[in-house]
C-alpha cells in the first residue's frame, strides 16, 4: 500500500479499563460530566501507518487523502472510522495535506467498551505529528482529540488516570504496576449512544440507571490505587453503565458471575460494555481464571497493567506484534 518514498511508522495502541466509572450529570451540550479511573492494559492494536510529506493547503486540510485497511470485517473504512476523523481533524488543525494510509491490525475487540477505535485515533494523531513534522506538544494533540472522541485524550497518555468531564480533563496518576485482569468480550456489542440513552431512560423511570454502587466509587478507587492494594481495587469496581448496559445484553450478569465463580477478587465492566473484567490475585491466578471461563466464552485475554497507552515499535519488531 505504501509507496518507497513514504515514510513509516508502527505503533501498538493499547485497550483500557474503567476501574470506575461515575455519571455525575447531564451537561448543557449533550455529554454527561463523568469521573472515572482509567487504566491501560497491554491489550493492543498495531497500526502502520504512512504519509507523503505534508504541504500546505487552502481550505485547512482538503486536500487529504486517507486510505484505510484492517483485517476485521466489523471496523468500518469509510469517513466513520475514528482513525480517519483524527487524520482529518490534525490536517484541518495544521492547515496541511498529504496522502495518508493506515493499515489496522485489529486485537481489541470492537464496540466492547475496551477504547480501541480511540486508541487507534491516538495512535494516528501521535504519528502524523511526527511524520508531518508539526511539533504539537500532548497537550495541544489532547485537544485535537477531544474533537474526535471521548476516550482519546487518555489514550495518548495512557497508563493509569483518572478522567473528568466528558473525557477530556485527563490526570495521570502513578502507574499501577503488575495488576492482572481477565477480560470477556461476549458476542453482542452496545454503542456508547445507546448505553446512554438506556441510562438516561431509566434515570427518566425513577430508577438508579443502573448504579452498581451508593455514590461516587471514584474517590474510594483513588486512595485504593494510592495504596497499591489489589484486594480494596478489585472490590472498589464500579460503573454507573452496567445496569443499563445488562438490559441491552443480560449476558454481562452471567460473565460476571462466572469470573467471581472462577476466582476473580473483584468485576467490572469496561466504558459502554459489553467488555467485563475480573481482577487477579497475580498472574498465575489470571492464567488459571481464564481456562476456566474459556470453556463458555470464546474471547477471553489475560492481561496485564501497562504504563503507557502507544508505543513506537521499531520495524524489525513489527513482526512480533502483527
Amino acid at each position: 500500500m505504501a509507496r518507497r518514498e513514504d515514510k513509516r511508522l508502527l505503533i501498538v495502541a493499547r485497550a483500557k479499563l474503567n476501574l470506575t466509572l461515575d455519571i455525575l450529570g447531564r451537561r448543557p451540550d449533550g455529554y454527561h460530566e463523568l469521573e472515572s479511573v482509567v487504566q491501560s492494559i497491554d491489550l493492543y492494536d498495531g497500526i502502520a501507518l504512512g504519509s507523503t510529506p505534508a504541504h500546505p493547503v487552502s481550505g485547512r486540510g482538503r486536500e487529504l487523502g486517507v486510505t484505510l485497511a484492517c483485517q476485521d470485517p466489523l471496523v468500518p473504512l469509510g469517513h466513520e472510522n475514528l482513525t480517519f476523523k483524527a487524520a482529518l481533524a490534525l490536517s484541518r488543525f495544521a492547515g496541511v495535506g498529504a496522502a495518508v494510509w493506515i493499515d489496522i491490525k485489529k486485537r481489541i475487540p470492537v464496540g466492547a467498551g475496551l477504547g480501541g477505535g480511540s486508541a487507534d485515533a491516538a495512535a494516528v494523531l501521535l504519528g502524523l505529528n511526527e511524520l508531518w513534522g508539526l511539533g504539537l506538544d500532548e497537550a495541544e494533540l489532547a485537544r485535537i482529540g477531544e474533537t474526535v472522541g471521548a476516550d482519546v485524550p487518555f489514550c495518548l497518555t495512557g497508563g493509569t488516570g483518572v478522567i473528568r468531564g466528558k473525557g477530556e480533563r485527563v490526570e495521570k496518576l502513578p502507574a499501577l504496576e503488575n495488576l492482572w485482569f481477565v477480560v470477556v468480550a461476549p458476542e453482542n456489542r452496545i454503542s456508547t449512544a445507546e448505553a446512554y440513552a438506556a441510562y438516561d431512560q431509566l434515570a427518566g423511570e425513577g430508577a438508579d440507571g443502573g448504579r452498581s454502587d451508593t455514590g461516587r466509587a471514584t474517590p474510594a478507587m483513588l486512595e485504593a490505587v494510592a495504596a497499591r492494594d489489589v484486594r480494596r481495587i478489585a472490590a472498589g469496581l464500579a460503573n454507573d453503565l452496567g445496569g443499563a448496559a445488562a438490559t441491552m445484553v443480560p449476558e454481562i450478569q452471567k460473565v460476571k458471575q462466572a469470573l467471581l465463580d472462577a476466582g476473580a477478587l473483584g468485576v467490572g465492566m469496561s466504558g459502554s460494555g459489553p467488555a467485563v473484567f475480573g481482577i487477579a490475585e497475580d498472574e498465575k491466578a489470571a492464567r488459571q481464571i481464564r481456562r476456566v471461563v474459556r470453556e463458555a466464552y470464546d474471547t477471553t485475554f489475560v492481561c496485564c497493567s501497562v504504563p503507557t497507552g502507544l508505543e513506537r515499535i521499531p520495524v524489525r519488531q513489527w513482526r512480533r506484534y502483527n
